[in-house]
């Protein structure tokens, strides 16, 4: 298979922008000890602790990537984290050229705009929210075809994607905004022949997954 000179600088430079820089993130430490005291009593903090605000016992929307960076922590510590969100990137990275490949990426000016956007989405990087990133490249194509078609497969891993997305990050909200987008999309191009059915659906299923 021949590699392209544009896709190794796709994923190449990006890489060695995040390799070159350390952390980033502000509230890192905040993630990570709600993580720990989780993990360490055995139950989901119903209080947030480490908030500077006084707030209500309540479950905090993005327990489950607070779990999951008290264990990379508990295992590698800093080093670790460093290594999983560029690994992360690299699966957004992945995901993305999968979806572009098809292009004219011999195309200097293509190519140079492909490469400034990648480059631009690695800001997200160090941040908890490039995790629901790699949600929505996953759920792009299959809101898509759930607006056309339904199927239970595609509705199951709609419901599970969903459901991981906002345990994840609690940016549930962002799903209703991308479904309204694409359901204006389509109502542009065919007017009132959508099928309203089916994003009727999808938004019950976002509601039932929150």
């Amino acid at each position: 298979m021949k590699i392209r000179f544009q896709t190794i600088l796709f994923f190449l430079i990006p890489q060695i922008i995040l390799l070159s820089f350390p952390y980033v993130t502000g509230d890192l430490g905040f993630w990570v000890a709600l993580g720990r005291d989780m993990i360490d009593q055995g139950r989901i903090v119903t209080h947030d602790t480490y908030s500077v605000l006084e707030t209500m016992p309540m479950i905090y929307p993005s327990w489950g990537i607070s779990i999951l960076y008290g264990l990379i922590d508990k295992i590698g510590g800093l080093e670790l984290l460093f290594i999983f969100h560029r690994l992360v990137f690299l699966l957004f990275q992945y995901l993305i050229y999968m979806k572009i490949k098809a292009a004219k990426l011999t195309d200097p000016k293509l190519s140079l705009v492909l490469l400034v956007s990648v480059i631009g989405a690695s800001f997200y990087c160090d941040r908890p929210a490039m995790i629901p990133i790699i949600y929505f490249v996953l759920i792009n194509d299959l809101i898509r075809t759930l607006t056309k078609k339904l199927s239970p497969k595609n509705l199951l891993s709609f419901l599970v994607i969903i459901i991981l997305w906002t345990n994840t990050h609690g940016s549930v909200l962002f799903n209703y905004i991308y479904l309204l987008m694409i359901a204006a999309h389509d109502f542009s191009i065919n007017q009132f022949k959508i099928n309203k059915t089916n994003y009727v659906l999808l938004f019950i299923l976002i509601f039932l997954a929150t």
